[in-house]
């Protein structure tokens, strides 16, 4: 739905934060358990086989453990060690199955960012395009569309949600969309979801719009309501302070309101709704 993909694209710069605070604190971890000469991926491989139990296991701890060491055996601070290390392990696992499946992509994003696309000097794009699988054809043209794109001047250089925007409707002098196939794979991309959170709560608010009492409403009418619902929670308004033209107003309660007249003019109706876009 419609209001979903919104919703993705409104909480992607928040979830993208929350992301890689998880990956920071997994690899934050990962250096009290794991020697820094043995070079392992905790994020995606089975790292149990290169943990040490001798490793220091933070200043405080290391201090508490000094405090109490006259009071206990040898065989005593092993077993700390040795609980403290397993707990270790095993945050790190839970810390793991909350990495969303398509972490390995959602990862490599930030190198479409309009900051770095529009950079002459950039990264490889081959590794992310082939975890989708896409025939060579199509691949060489992503490629060449990445390479050459930086050399034209575009407007919208602050927002990379809106950059990509004008590259997806860029046309040349030859009528030719030169950036449609990479414009519309990026889009594609900062739509993804980071986590199914969301998703959830845009059921359970149509759960609440689409009730046991309103169960006849068409598609339509619920999708409508919930893009508005979403789209004044990300403009910061509400009903009481959204300001509805009057001529829609006017609208109300006469025949206008429920019928599609050939020459009704939706273009303020347009500029009304946009806000929600």
């Amino acid at each position: 739905m419609q209001a979903i993909n919104k919703n993705f694209q409104a909480t992607n710069s928040n979830a993208s934060k929350l992301l890689t605070d998880l990956v920071f604190g997994i690899n934050s971890l990962k250096s009290k358990i794991i020697s820094p000469e043995d070079i392992v991926d905790v994020l995606n491989t089975d790292f149990k086989g290169h943990v040490k139990r001798d490793l220091p296991l933070g200043y405080a701890f290391e201090m508490l453990l000094k405090k109490i060491k006259e009071n206990i055996s040898d065989e005593i601070e092993m077993e700390i060690r040795f609980r403290c290390t397993e707990f270790l392990i095993s945050l790190i696992d839970e810390l793991r199955k909350r990495l969303p499946e398509n972490y390995q992509i959602l990862k490599q994003i930030d190198i479409f960012s309009v900051d770095k696309i529009l950079n002459a000097k950039k990264g490889s794009v081959i590794q992310i395009l082939n975890l989708f699988k896409l025939p060579v054809t199509q691949i060489e043209e992503l490629i060449l569309q990445y390479n050459t794109i930086h050399l034209l001047k575009w407007e919208n250089t602050d927002c990379t949600l809106k950059f990509w925007a004008e590259a997806n409707n860029y046309v040349d002098s030859g009528g030719n969309h030169r950036f449609k196939s990479l414009a519309t794979f990026v889009l594609s991309l900062l739509s993804l979801p980071w986590s199914n959170a969301e998703v959830e709560r845009v059921f359970s608010q149509m759960n609440i719009v689409k009730s046991k009492l309103r169960n006849s409403m068409n598609i339509d009418t619920l999708n409508s309501i919930l893009h508005i619902r979403y789209g004044l929670r990300r403009s910061n308004k509400c009903c009481h302070n959204f300001e509805v033209p009057p001529k829609y107003l006017n609208l109300i309660g006469t025949n206008n309101s429920y019928t599609l007249e050939e020459n009704m003019d939706f273009i303020e109706l347009d500029n009304c709704l946009s806000i929600f876009k």
